[in-house]
């Protein structure tokens, strides 16, 4: 014990000295060019050891600050003195992912004035009013963008036959599927990276099975076994992110406005061209067409409180006309939409029909 804290003494008073340098330095060479100093990290939250560098927060907007900057080794530890922008403390308010800890875990040891203090702290209690508010289909979104970006990751780990570059990419499939979960759990990195299984491991909201399936893709070590287990770990975060969106973003219920010549844009941009694939028997336009006509389905089921049309199952490559019918009968159950509402296809005969309408009749 008396050896940790004298450890403890001997690391705060290197630190105080190099803080003390960074000051005398900012007001002999750029006096005037930073806002605020303050000590984040390990030295914040207590969770140092005898290598841990100082983790300095610099703000300053002006090129002045050059002067300050340091990249160095002293008694076998690196340290990093660099400047950090408002705009990138502004950001974070924005909480797109959870290194926000330099906005909330700080201690100010430099002020230049009262107006930057109070534009920090105001930045700060914006970002907490956001961390407390209740989760939201905007917290949704973001967590859905490092969903996506996990999915490039894995992408790419798929494609790799080589077990370094394979494992290059499942760490930043780790990285992102992590980011997804500390947002959805409004959460962000208080201890650094060391930390980090250790805080997932506390969190409310998780994947089923994510403490166990995450370990093993840290552990793996070959390329099968790395894509097994990521192919695991990005299921049951789909299909948690799924559970998630359902819960907290609550679809629109559609109206008859909503529907307007959406059943008429089915038919334009697809229905026609599944039947003229039967006729000239080109397997990949059916496919390409039903797949379009899909995507828009999802769209409408993303937005809308109505059930899903499920048209690929349909698809298959040796029947096209068998395709083709499937898509008539998924189009007839979207037109009970319109029967919902008592709403009329807008159909003509005959072109002067058309122009009758389209001309001389006035929109109510």
């Amino acid at each position: 014990m008396k050896k940790k804290e004298q450890i403890k003494s001997q690391l705060e008073e290197r630190n105080k000295k190099i803080i003390d340098a960074v000051v005398e330095k900012m007001l002999r060479d750029c006096p005037g060019a930073v806002s605020i100093i303050g000590v984040a990290g390990s030295f914040y939250t207590g969770d140092f050891y005898e290598k841990s560098d100082l983790d300095l927060l610099i703000i300053s907007d002006s090129q002045k600050v050059k002067p300050l900057l340091k990249c160095f080794i002293l008694d076998d530890v690196g340290f990093d003195i660099y400047c950090t922008p408002w705009s990138q403390i502004e950001r974070m308010t924005e909480y797109l992912d959870p290194y926000v800890t330099k906005l909330l875990d700080l201690d100010i040891v430099y002020v230049d004035n009262d107006s930057s203090i109070q534009r920090y702290m105001s930045l700060r209690s914006t970002l907490k009013d956001k961390l407390q508010k209740l989760y939201s289909a905007e917290d949704c979104q973001k967590a859905e963008y490092w969903f996506n970006k996990a999915c490039e990751s894995y992408a790419d780990v798929m494609i790799y036959d080589n077990y370094a570059q394979c494992k290059f990419a499942c760490a930043n499939f780790l990285y992102a599927i992590e980011f997804m979960i500390y947002l959805i759990n409004k959460s962000y990195i208080k201890f650094g990276v060391k930390r980090i299984p250790e805080e997932l491991s506390k969190m409310k909201l998780l994947p089923e099975h994510f403490l166990k399936d995450y370990a093993a893709v840290v552990s793996a070590c070959s390329v099968g076994e790395i894509k097994y287990t990521t192919t695991v770990v990005l299921k049951n975060a789909k299909l948690f992110l799924q559970k998630i969106k359902s819960s907290f973003c609550f679809k629109k219920a559609i109206t008859a406005e909503d529907l307007t010549g959406t059943y008429e844009e089915i038919y334009s941009n697809w229905r026609n061209k599944m039947y003229h694939a039967v006729e000239i028997k080109n397997t990949y336009l059916s496919f390409m067409t039903m797949a379009s006509c899909q995507a828009f389905y999802h769209e409408m089921y993303e937005q809308f409180d109505i059930p899903p049309f499920k048209l690929m199952k349909y698809f298959d490559p040796n029947d096209l006309k068998a395709s083709a019918k499937a898509f008539d009968k998924v189009m007839g159950d979207y037109l009970k939409l319109y029967d919902r509402f008592e709403k009329p296809i807008v159909q003509y005969q005959t072109i002067e029909e058309f122009l009758q309408d389209y001309l001389l009749k006035k929109e109510e």
